[in-house]
Formats: structure tokens, C-alpha cells, sequence
């Protein structure tokens, strides 16, 4: 605020305001902050301003002087990282919900009052933390939990579990041929049949509770109806600890060795920067169980910052989105496949392909596997229990 009070008698620049408090839970972990982060910085390193990370993870950057098309890029750019979240979307007119633009030199009036709103609600935030000390919300919470749990162990999980083939398409004219199939939980579904009350509960305790039990039920499941779920080569989504969890080493034990190599664990890579440490853990012990491992949820930007061979992942998922595919000789384009190249080719796929497009893409790319709703199609199969 010191800042802004002493250029409020020359205003000049222009500040942005990320509204990253209103991702949804999925984006809002600390390794999607610091890409934001190194995005912002990257875009702006050679221009005067100052970035600001708030209690809220909304970020503040005030520019002394830019150029229109710098902050265009930016938000594009930031747009395209939260491409799946909701606050992105258009609002009819151009507009979106991820960020607001205030251009200083006759907005400096109501940028100020902005910020001061945002330190009256961090204020009101914390002083009804303490006055309350969530007690009604934890006991709320804690019954939801138990709810929640009892459901699942009682539900028939099969009636959620899907497939989605992973298949390779050698050039244009090639039939998709799998290679192996995901499988994974529809929360979408899942979440329809548990308790109203986790509306009222905070969706990230709800999600990572979700997930937590999910692993080992789906573990328990697989167990139980074993022919079924190898007759072909499969991935799994889990989380990084349940690899080292005892129920899991239970789970391997059941299969024999030959057939381990079939077996693909997928681990989110906010996941793996969140927890480098236990990430390096257990991937060391799947290899040595003959456990193949795909590094999920990578998109054009953050591939650039994954060495996939010092993170000694077998296989990369990366996320194909068609607006960076409109013009192949852009410097994004030529970035990535400088870095598919360098991460083998045949080790990456891509996947949300809802087109041909996509795989026209991929080839240019160098990538020969494929995997989403066209592939779905074009295999004739639907994803299913």
C-alpha cells in the first residue's frame, strides 16, 4: 500500500490482479504457484515492476511501464496453464474471471480501494478464525469424513471404475493399436452418491480424502477381480505415498512377477514437485518390483521445465490443447519438439485428443501415442466399467 500511496501523485503503468483464490482446489497447490510465479517472472524480467504473492494466493504484479501485448501474453499464457478450470472461460464478451487490469494513469483510484478491500477481508478472515476456532466446522468435517468412508467400503466401487485406452498411431494412415488402458474412478459419478454435506466442507480436505481411500479401494477391488484387470497391460492413477503404504506392497505381492511389467503407476507431476523426495522413493521401488512409471498432467509449458530422464520416468503425458497448434512454426512449437526429441518420442503421449487434429499435431511433433475421445472412437469402444 506505501507503494501505491506514493505513485498516486504521479499514476502511471498498469497493474494485474490474478484471481488465483478462485481456482478450483485442483490447481491451487504450491506447484502450480510457482509455475504461475515463473511464468509471470519470465514473461516480465525485463520490465520495472513488482510482483506481489498474497495471503489468499491471489498475485498482484504492478508494472511502472509495459507494453499492451507483454500483459496480452501473459494472461494468455496464464489462461492456457488453468486452461480446464472454469475461471478461464469467456464470459460472452471477451472477458474472463482469472484476472482483472487496471490501467494506473486513470484507475489508480480504484486500484487502491481494491487493495484495501483485499487487507479488510484478510483482517475479517483472521479475526473470525480466532474468535471461532473452527470447531463447528471441525466436527462437521469429521462426521462427513466418517460418512464418506462407510460408503465407499460398503459401495460397489466396480460400478465406477472406467477404461480409456492408451494406443499408438504410427503415421496418418495407421489404425490405433493399445498399448494399455487407464484405469481410473469417475469422481463425477462417485460424488453424486455420498453425503450432501460435503458441499459445506472445504472441497481440498474433501478431494485429498477422496483420493487417499480411493487408492486403496480401487487396490482392494483389483485384488478381488484380478483376471479381469490384467487380460491387458493397465495404469493406475495413485498417489505417492500409497506406494509406499503397506496395503500396496500387499496389492504387488498378489501378482506374479511376469505380469508386473504390464503394470504402469501414473503420478501427477504436482504432485511429484510437491514431494521430489517421496516421488524419487517410489519410483525406485516400482522399478525394482519391474513397475513402469508415466509422469500425468504435463502441458506445453510445464514440459519444458521436466527432465524426464533425471526423473527416470518411463513414459510422459502430455496434454494437447489446440491453440497452440494453429501455427507450427511458432517458437512454442519449435521449443517442443526440441524437448520431445531430447525426451524420446516414443516416450511421450498425448493425450486429451478429441480430434484428428490432435494427432496431426502429435506427428508433427514426433509423438506416435495417443489418448482421449477420438481414439475412443476411432477404436470403436466405450469408456467403461
Amino acid at each position: 500500500m506505501k507503494m501505491l500511496m506514493d505513485m498516486r501523485h504521479d499514476p502511471k503503468g498498469t497493474a494485474i490482479h490474478f484471481h488465483f483464490s478462485n481456482l478450483t482446489m485442483h490447481y491451487r497447490t504450491n506447484y502450480h504457484l510457482r509455475l504461475a510465479l515463473n511464468t509471470i517472472n519470465e514473461h516480465l524480467k525485463n520490465h520495472s515492476g513488482v510482483t506481489y504473492l498474497l495471503e489468499n494466493q491471489d498475485i498482484i504484479v504492478v508494472l511502472i511501464s509495459s507494453k499492451a501485448d507483454i500483459i496480452d501474453k501473459v494472461v494468455f499464457n496464464l489462461k492456457y496453464l488453468f486452461q480446464d478450470d472454469p475461471l478461464t472461460k469467456d464470459n460472452g464478451f471477451g472477458e474472463n474471471s482469472l484476472c482483472s487490469v487496471y490501467f494506473l494513469n486513470f484507475e489508480m483510484t480504484k486500484f487502491i480501494k481494491k487493495c484495501d478491500d483485499l487487507m479488510k477481508d484478510y483482517q475479517v478472515r483472521i479475526k473470525k478464525q480466532q474468535v471461532e476456532g473452527h470447531k463447528g466446522n471441525v466436527n462437521l468435517l469429521s462426521d462427513v469424513l466418517k460418512s464418506i468412508e462407510n460408503k465407499l467400503f460398503t459401495e460397489d466401487i466396480g460400478k465406477y471404475i472406467r477404461r480409456q485406452p492408451v494406443a499408438a498411431i504410427v503415421d496418418g494412415n495407421a489404425k490405433p493399436q493399445t498399448i494399455y488402458e487407464e484405469v481410473y474412478v469417475s469422481l463425477i459419478h462417485l460424488k453424486k452418491i455420498l453425503d450432501e454435506r460435503i458441499t459445506q466442507c472445504s472441497p481440498r480436505v474433501i478431494n485429498q480424502f477422496l483420493v487417499e481411500k480411493l487408492d486403496e479401494i480401487v487396490l482392494r477391488h483389483i485384488m478381488l477381480n484380478h483376471e479381469n484387470f490384467f487380460a491387458k497391460p493397465v495404469s493406475l492413477n495413485l498417489n505417492i505415498p500409497a506406494i509406499m503404504d503397506e496395503k500396496f506392497q500387499e496389492f504387488l505381492k498378489t501378482i506374479p512377477e511376469e505380469k508386473r511389467a504390464s503394470i504402469i503407476i501414473e503420478f501427477q507431476v504436482s504432485d511429484i514437485f510437491y514431494d521430489i523426495a517421496g516421488y524419487k522413493a517410489a519410483k525406485d521401488f516400482l522399478h525394482s518390483q519391474n513397475v513402469r512409471v508415466c509422469i500425468d498432467g504435463v502441458n506445453n509449458l510445464s514440459l519444458l521445465q521436466i527432465d524426464r530422464q533425471s526423473l527416470d520416468a518411463d513414459l510422459i503425458k502430455l496434454q494437447w490443447n489446440s491453440d497452440i497448434a494453429k501455427n507450427l512454426n511458432k517458437a512454442e512449437n519449435q521449443a517442443l519438439v526440441a524437448k520431445i526429441k531430447s525426451s524420446e518420442p516414443t516416450r511421450i503421449i498425448l493425450s486429451r485428443c478429441d480430434d484428428e487434429k490432435a494427432v496431426q499435431y502429435g506427428h508433427v511433433l514426433g509423438i506416435k501415442m495417443f489418448q482421449g475421445w477420438h481414439i475412443d472412437r476411432t477404436l470403436g469402444v466405450k469408456v467403461s466399467s
